[in-house]
């Protein structure tokens, strides 16, 4: 028996987002030969197994850049990122008006000016880089906006996986 962790975008999705049927079939016989096939991904677990299903396959999952591992649907592995250094890093990230959105353990979080940091700081950003960045996950479920990213972080019912940071784009 062997683990193969595949990454998804770029890898095993395609630029159109869809997973090949010969990829589909591929990870199929891995998995039928005995083999653990992984899904492995910047992308909250959630989305990855929205998509996953969507093509009826079943692996365990490596989410939001390996801080989350799921195996059977249970989390095995879960890092969590300290609350005073994401809110000092929020702090600095307000103060330069870059974009960005927290990955936590109850969805993902944009603030409502998600989109319009992303045009001021991403000037001369093209129609394609503008969608991709401003995809919606596969699965919806957990995808929240917030105004004011104190009551977010000072919830203790939340944990943060990832801060998900866009730069600027230099001029």
């Amino acid at each position: 028996m062997k683990l193969i962790a595949l990454d998804l975008d770029g890898t095993l999705m395609s630029p159109d987002k869809t997973i090949s049927q010969e990829n589909i079939n591929a990870i199929h016989e891995l998995q039928n030969s005995g083999n653990i096939v992984m899904i492995c991904s910047g992308r909250a677990p959630e989305d990855i197994k929205a998509l996953l299903n969507k093509y009826n396959l079943v692996c365990p999952v490596v989410g939001s850049n390996g801080t989350i591992v799921e195996v059977d649907n249970k989390i095995i592995n879960n890092i969590t990122m300290d609350k005073h250094d994401v809110t000092s890093i929020a702090q600095i990230l307000d103060d330069l008006n870059l974009p960005y959105c927290f990955y936590t353990n109850k969805g993902i979080y944009y603030p409502s000016d998600w989109l319009d940091k992303i045009k001021k700081n991403m000037e001369g950003i093209t129609n394609q880089e503008l969608n991709r960045f401003t995809e919606k996950p596969q699965n919806l479920f957990g995808l929240n906006i917030f105004s004011n990213n104190q009551s977010l972080l000072i919830d203790n019912l939340i944990e943060i996986n990832k801060l998900f940071i866009l730069p600027s784009l230099p001029k």
